[in-house]
């Protein structure tokens, strides 16, 4: 996430090396996450039935070199493909996409992200379940100039919580951050999301 004129061109001209390495950290771990769940799940017995659910979200940017007070409103989709253990923590992935506006560079944001995730169900009593969730992947990010696209790598993480409405209908809260390993830009966003709930099966 650049400022000024030139949108994310600066960091296209940055050392491709340090963008390898962190897009091999960021599947190596997705790997290695989905390795543990293939063999920890039949500890706590069968694999969990894949549960996926879609989302719309939006709410506040908060960003290092914003022009102005930006807003971002996205879609996600994520499936809990395996249990972990006997603790009722599921492990799985998620993907999404995204825009800000107004830019926080001053053009056009546009984003797209694959991410490793792992929740856990909470029941709370009469009041119906609570499933938190932790996020971590690779973010890629695009500026739209005048007169080109430029592009930029990030890694993003975060944290939230699902709350029942009703039936296959749930409000998310969530906190997500974006970092730029390339200029060091960083953005961390509140949102406030409904989601639906289906299976795999």
């Amino acid at each position: 996430i650049a400022g000024g004129k030139g949108g994310y061109r600066p960091a296209l001209r940055r050392d491709y090396a340090d963008e390898e390495r962190m897009r091999r950290w960021v599947l190596r771990s997705v790997l290695v996450g989905l390795a543990i769940g293939l063999a920890a799940g039949p500890v706590g017995g069968q694999a969990l039935p894949g549960e996926v659910r879609l989302a719309l979200f939006g709410g506040p940017a908060f960003q290092t070199s914003a022009v102005a007070r930006p807003f971002e409103l996205g879609v996600s989709g994520d499936a809990r493909l395996f249990r972990v253990g006997s603790s009722g923590v599921g492990a799985g992935v998620l993907a999404e996409g995204g825009l800000y506006h107004p830019a926080i560079s001053g053009k056009g944001n546009y984003y797209f992200s694959a991410d490793a995730m792992l929740d856990r169900w909470l029941p709370v009593g009469e009041a119906g379940p609570m499933r938190l969730f932790g996020v971590a992947g690779y973010t890629r990010l695009f500026n739209a100039t005048d007169s080109a696209v430029g592009t930029a790598a990030a890694v993003n993480c975060g944290l939230g919580v699902d709350r029942v409405l009703r039936d296959d209908l749930w409000l998310r809260v969530e906190v997500r951050a974006h970092v730029t390993p390339a200029n060091g830009e960083h953005a961390v966003e509140l949102r406030f999301g409904l989601v639906g709930m289906g299976s795999l099966e």
